[in-house]
């Protein structure tokens, strides 16, 4: 049965905001009744009518029946499609057009710069602002110019036809249509098939629907726990190292708004604001309604009262009294093309800094007037005040001074055109000792002999301590799974998510370039279409040769994909999932490897990575020891293929000590 899962954005969450879950529920079909019953459903018990709140954005896929059962039951939200499942249709409907394929990239170019929702203010600036009509009509205009690429009549006809389909509904997902309303960033269902994924893990295929219910509410509150663990942290943080004029303007926030809220409206306090309006096209009050730098005061005090109930920690406190207030209403800024002025960033000089403090220590001098207190900070100003004039001026620099000297002199000190450096004075203590050594004969040279022994320091008696480890920074080093030792790790390999990152994955392990996985896909499908009928006969043939396609876009299946690719490649594939599993080559000794260290892929919420693990002999035992101890001890038939690489005796010594099993 199909099971839909609701997500929403919470207000905690640094630098991303934490989701959590609002409601499920299984459907016994997936058509228009079915998804009826569930949005009235949702909003009977989730947003009763005797409650004013209700959802203001609702992203979806582009399933039809389910936007019109949302349009149904909550008609005043806005509705958006995932932009992610967008740009996958285009490729997979127009990429084929061009010729070559590459030249697609300028119209997927084009199609991004539509669909964003915030665009630079300039081209070198780092200030973003919402699009606005003009830059609708410019990208829509590069979009048309990109279809000119097309080379063939009728592709250009067919590429028209579904652009101007798709233009039909453009308030769904052009960026200037979703950029009027707060959708908190999120332009996308990832979170919720992120949430799904995670969700999935934890329920048992054969469990029943009463056990599927309790490991569904057992995950609910497991991931509740976790968002009041991050509640008491936001509630108890502090930033030390935020310069104090901006902690003496933040003060009345601090632990009172989320971390979120606390340094995005830190961030715009780097603006200079000349006009206070309401008219400005700043993404953080629109998308996230937090007041930009065109409502934040110049100067003083922030007041708590600016920031809306949503981003109070303790609105029953905080927010007393506190009337709603919407800082995206879009008739603020969609009716007028009028855009605030605002400065760049202001960037303070160590002259300015220097003001500052000399202001600060004034202020305290004024404050404190007893004798006794001037007198200890005017001996700490003292050297500070030598210091300062000891700071010459450029200008007045005898650069002859600091040009090497033409000619220099002796010992004796005559004037030297040699080019020898000068000697050390250790230097010139040995020549003194040779010579009188020289002169006083055998006797003497034993003399200077012992003498140079007696000099020599004694051997320490501590031992000499062991060189530390360099430090290594790997990153996407969190994603990898707990059994994976990080000390074995030698990078981490994080594709693009375009429904292609487990072919992206091969790719970057096989030809070092993931844009490569066409190639990867040509090859895996050869071999299977050539051990179709022996090797991969009990597969699911039609889904399979569907997945190896030329352009399909879809997933990488595992683990059918995963032995295709080690045959293919004729290198072992290790596999990290829900379940961990070895792939060897099938029908090949190690002597006709490619090579016998393994590709290690790894699924992290739906998403395929490249795991690199160092070539160490003792590292790579271990992770195939490992791996097939684990089958061992479960009694799982431990395929032929892995005797034939010689490690069954191997696995026996493993299993027999009963070692601890950590990859």
């Amino acid at each position: 049965m199909p099971f839909i899962n609701v997500v929403g954005i919470g207000n905690v969450g640094y630098p991303a905001l934490k989701s959590f879950a609002i409601a499920g529920g299984w459907l016994s079909n997936e058509d228009n009744n079915s998804y009826m019953w569930f949005a009235n459903t949702l909003k009977s018990v989730v947003y009763p009518s005797h409650q004013q709140s209700a959802p203001g954005v609702i992203v979806t896929d582009s399933e039809a029946a389910l936007i019109n059962a949302l349009d149904n039951a909550f008609p005043q939200a806005a509705k958006f499609l995932c932009q992610v499942h967008l740009r996958r249709n285009f490729k997979q409907n127009l990429s084929k057009l061009y010729t070559p394929p590459s030249q697609y990239d300028e119209f997927e170019k084009q199609l991004n710069f539509l669909m964003a929702t915030k665009l630079r203010e300039a081209p070198k600036s780092n200030r973003y602002v919402v699009p606005d009509v003009k830059a609708e009509e410019a990208a829509i205009k590069k979009i048309w110019e990109a279809v000119d690429l097309i080379k063939e009549e009728k592709g250009k006809q067919i590429a028209t036809d579904y652009i101007n389909k798709k233009l039909a509904f453009k308030e769904k997902w052009v960026g200037r249509y979703v950029a009027v309303h707060p959708h908190l960033g999120t332009i996308s269902t990832n979170r919720t098939e992120g949430a799904h994924a995670d969700l999935k893990k934890n329920l048992n295929a054969a469990s029943n629907l009463f056990a599927a219910y309790k490991s569904i509410d057992l995950y609910y509150r497991e991931k509740d726990k976790s968002w009041k663990h991050q509640y008491d942290k936001e509630t108890l943080a502090y930033d030390a190292r935020m310069p104090q004029a901006k902690q003496a303007r933040l003060a009345a926030l601090r632990n009172k708004i989320s971390l979120f809220a606390y340094n995005a409206i830190r961030d715009e306090l780097s603006y200079l604001n000349p006009l206070n309006t309401l008219y400005c096209r700043c993404p953080i009050r629109i998308h996230f309604n937090l007041p930009c730098c065109h409502r934040i005061p110049p100067n003083g005090e922030i007041p708590l009262s600016l920031v809306p109930r949503r981003w109070h920690l303790f609105p029953e406190e905080t927010a007393t009294g506190l009337e709603a207030i919407d800082l995206a209403d879009e008739s603020q800024h969609t009716s007028s093309d009028i855009i605030a002025i605002t400065n760049p960033p202001v960037v303070l000089t160590i002259l300015d800094e220097i003001n500052a403090e000399l202001t600060r220590i004034e202020h305290v001098s004024n404050e404190h007037s007893t004798g006794q207190h001037r007198h200890h900070m005017e001996q700490q100003l003292q050297p500070i005040l030598e210091q300062l004039k000891n700071v010459q001026n450029d200008d007045s620099i005898d650069l002859e001074r600091l040009l090497q000297p033409k000619s220099k002199t002796n010992a004796k000190g005559n004037t030297t055109r040699s080019t020898k450096r000068g000697r050390i004075g250790l230097e010139i203590h040995e020549d003194l000792a040779k010579k009188k050594a020289k002169t006083l004969g055998l006797q003497g040279n034993q003399m200077l002999q012992e003498k140079k022994l007696k000099s020599q320091p004694e051997p320490m008696s501590d031992p000499v301590p062991k060189r530390q480890p360099k430090l290594r920074i790997i990153p996407n080093l969190q994603m990898v799974v707990s059994i994976i030792p990080k000390n074995a790790v030698e990078s981490v390999y994080n594709p693009a998510g375009d429904g292609n990152c487990g072919f992206r994955a091969l790719a970057w392990a096989i030809y070092g370039n993931e844009h490569l996985y066409e190639d990867i896909k040509t090859r895996m499908a050869v071999q299977f279409l050539s051990n179709k009928r022996t090797i991969y006969r009990k597969d699911d043939a039609p889904k399979i040769e569907a997945v190896l396609a030329k352009g399909s876009g879809k997933w990488f299946m595992a683990p059918e994909c995963v032995q295709i690719a080690a045959d293919t490649f004729r290198r072992p594939i290790a596999f990290y999932g829900s379940n961990t599993y070895l792939y060897m080559p099938s029908c090949i000794p190690p002597a006709e490897a490619a090579s016998t260290h393994p590709i290690i892929l790894q699924l992290r919420y739906a998403h395929f990575i490249l795991v690199c693990i160092f070539r160490c002999r003792q590292g790579l035992s271990r992770l195939i020891v490992a791996l097939l101890s684990t089958c061992l001890l479960v009694d799982i038939q431990i395929p032929l293929a892995c005797y034939r690489w010689n490690i069954s005796e191997t696995i026996t010594r493993s299993s027999n000590k009963q070692e601890s099993l950590c990859i």
